[in-house]
């Protein structure tokens, strides 16, 4: 069979409806998809050498009672691997606030951060009235709270420089001390944990000033809602990156590596030293100890990346803590909140919480969500203290810290429960399945496969849909293609992505099943069309680029409209897959046609031939004239060997094109006539 002489349909890399990811155009993946290069994202380095710092036992107590103990018991957190953190930015998507993973939606909840920090979840928001202050304040507060005078930079830039710091609490402190010299020692420590590990901001060693007018009071300190601050950070900043608009990342990115270590087994290293989990203190503990990275290469965001494409439900843990017993009290006091919807508020940062996106987190099931209210626009991230300093934000941010403190008398909308199935055909119509553009080769380091994986299965897929719902089911021969794909999605792992709904990966656009355009070998006559048949309905599609939704009308293998045996025994198989037969009526009319189109052009040829050539001699004979050359025979032979192969040449070439203009690739240079 001849080629066809169309070439293969454009693959569209986004969402197939775009209601949910309404921001798609503005997102990373938009640029790997078309093959730019990103910017390497640089998270704020953490400062472990303060675990190193002696620690007295009153210090202790008094970290203890101002609510971080769970975060200095856990110890010094593991290096951020920066690929790592990368591969889940290109998966994170601001407009739910989870990662899009192929197993469904996911997040960091308030439930892992109080499981690995034990930090509290359920308080008072963290919020000031004022965060600028006068210099001459700052150095009062700091000298009243610290024990310290900053220097003119540091009042310059607003905040601490943590070696500063970190030089106070080298000191060992004598057990005879008056107790202020404690308590400023543990509020100088709580500021390194603030500022280098729970609420990182991306200006590099910089701890800001502000964190100390809550440290004054031990008992107002412990009934914040630390967790829910660093809950906000964290989506601020991943925000921020996933839609290009930062390259330097900020928040508690040591508690997103954890969860993702906790949740994704096939990412994280092998722990060589282990610690035993004794129920006395939050879960981030295990993951302290020497790494084995002989199991799981790091440093690759090509790996990360490719990992996360093939995952599949066997490998992600919805619910890690599951046997962890017992739990320390500050692990779960807050569990109430872990589900709800709410607002998260970090001074000016607030971000919502949609805990019911992912249920199976909780052990709940999942549920298919419509028409949300959009918090998120592309201009959202300008919520900055610069240039506020006058700011009240209290009073700025009043409808969400009340939304927040009346956390426990709303009422959580219900949702209807719907089965895994409707859920993943729902979140694989909303997401975006490709990274990376299938069939890209020859990349440096890592060979990249996912993408070309999946848009295998999903041929595959749609192939085994569209054949079982056929009326030709039956058939001996679609019988053997439905086991050789069933087979094979078998022996791969996939049976279960037979049981949903194909998705639609193309942009091409018909308004009828799709008929190549191609010509069988064999008897004359036979040919895809017939009479009526126009050449653009073959090519009506949508341009090359992938940033535009698809127009809503037929496409072969849509999830929109493949839906099941009542249409699929609709469609006609053999047109379908390109393949239909002219009856005998439609040939002998073609024919004729074929045969008086021919005489017609040869009728033309010859006219214009004799015009041209005729025009052609007097033209020559005038120059001879004029040169006072003279003509002899041989020029004679010689302009009619010119004519007559121009006459050949001119006739054949436009027998072809009236071919080709017709949809159908010439299988040879002949005119019909010759047949």
């Amino acid at each position: 069979m001849a080629s066809s002489s169309t070439g293969p349909s454009p693959l569209y890399c986004g969402p197939e409806d775009p209601s949910v990811l309404y921001l798609q155009p503005h997102h990373i993946t938009e640029s790997i998809i078309s093959g730019n290069d990103t910017d390497t994202f640089q998270p704020r380095k953490l400062d472990n050498n303060i675990f190193q710092a002696p620690m007295h036992d009153r210090v202790l107590g008094h970290i203890e009672r101002m609510g971080f103990g769970g975060v200095y018991r856990c110890g010094k957190p593991k290096m951020l691997d920066a690929s790592l953190i990368g591969a889940l930015i290109e998966r994170w998507r601001p407009e739910t606030h989870t990662f899009h993973l192929p197993v469904g939606e996911a997040t960091v909840t308030l439930q892992d951060v109080e499981m690995l920090w034990g930090l509290r979840v359920d308080g008072e928001p963290v919020i000031l009235t004022q965060v600028n202050h006068t210099r001459e304040y700052w150095v009062d507060t700091c000298l009243s709270l610290l024990g310290i005078e900053p220097s003119q930079a540091e009042l310059k830039l607003g905040g601490f420089n943590a070696t500063t710091l970190k030089d106070v609490v080298r000191h060992r402190l004598d057990d005879d001390l008056p107790e202020y010299y404690y308590m400023q020692h543990a509020r100088i420590f709580v500021l390194l944990l603030l500022g280098c590990l729970i609420l990182p901001d991306t200006s590099g060693r910089k701890i800001p000033f502000h964190h100390i007018l809550l440290l004054d009071d031990e008992n107002q300190c412990s009934q914040l809602s630390w967790g829910a601050a660093a809950l906000a950070t964290l989506y601020h900043y991943l925000c921020e990156a996933s839609c290009q608009k930062q390259k330097n990342i900020g928040g508690p990115l040591a508690l997103l590596q954890m969860w993702a270590w906790e949740r994704i087994p096939n990412i994280r290293p092998e722990i060589v030293d282990r610690v035993e989990y004794d129920g006395t203190t939050p879960c981030g503990i295990m993951w302290r100890g020497r790494l084995n990275v002989g199991r799981a290469p790091q440093h690759v965001q090509s790996y990360y990346r490719e990992q996360l494409a093939h995952l599949h439900d066997n490998q992600f843990i919805w619910e890690p803590y599951l046997d962890r017993r017992p739990l320390p009290e500050e692990c779960t006091r807050g569990m109430d909140v872990w589900a709800c919807t709410n607002y998260l508020i970090c001074y000016h940062i607030v971000e919502p919480y949609l805990g019911h996106r992912v249920a199976r987190q909780f052990g709940n099931p999942q549920h298919i969500f419509l028409n949300e209210t959009q918090f998120h626009n592309y201009e959202r991230w300008e919520s900055t203290r610069r240039g506020k300093s006058s700011v009240n934000w209290l009073t700025h941010h009043a409808y969400y810290v009340q939304y927040w403190r009346n956390r426990g008398e709303i009422e959580q909308q219900v949702y209807p429960d719907a089965s895994n199935t409707d859920y993943m055909n729902w979140f694989r119509k909303i997401t975006v399945t490709y990274i990376t553009r299938p069939g890209i080769h020859g990349q440096p380091g890592i060979h990249e496969t996912a993408s070309t994986h999946t848009m295998m299965l999903e041929t595959l897929v749609n192939v085994y849909h569209c054949l079982s719902g056929s009326e030709t089911a039956y058939h001996q021969d679609i019988q053997r293609a439905l086991n050789m794909v069933s087979t094979c999605m078998t022996v791969c792992g996939e049976t279960e992505r037979l049981d949903f709904v194909p998705t639609q990966r193309s942009a091409i656009d018909t308004t009828r099943p799709i008929i190549h355009n191609a010509r069988r070998e064999g008897r004359p006559g036979v040919r895809i069309g017939g009479p009526g048949y126009r050449r653009d309905v073959g090519f009506s599609q949508m341009g090359g680029g992938c940033s535009d939704p698809p127009r809503a009308s037929w496409h072969a293998g849509s999830s929109s409209q493949m839906m099941g045996d009542e249409y699929y025994s609709e469609v006609n198989l053999d047109e379908y897959f390109g393949v239909r037969l002219q009856t005998q009526e439609e040939v002998e009319a073609e024919e004729d046609d074929d045969a008086e189109e021919d005489e017609a052009e040869v009728n033309d040829d010859a006219e214009d031939n004799e015009a041209r050539e005729t025009a052609w001699r007097e033209s020559r004979t005038k120059a001879r004239h004029e040169s006072g050359a003279a003509s002899g025979p041989a020029s004679s032979s010689s302009l009619s060997t010119r004519g007559l192969t121009r006459n050949i040449t001119r006739f054949f070439t436009r027998r072809t094109s009236s071919r080709t203009s017709k949809g159908v690739a010439a299988i040879k240079f002949t005119p019909s006539t010759y047949k």
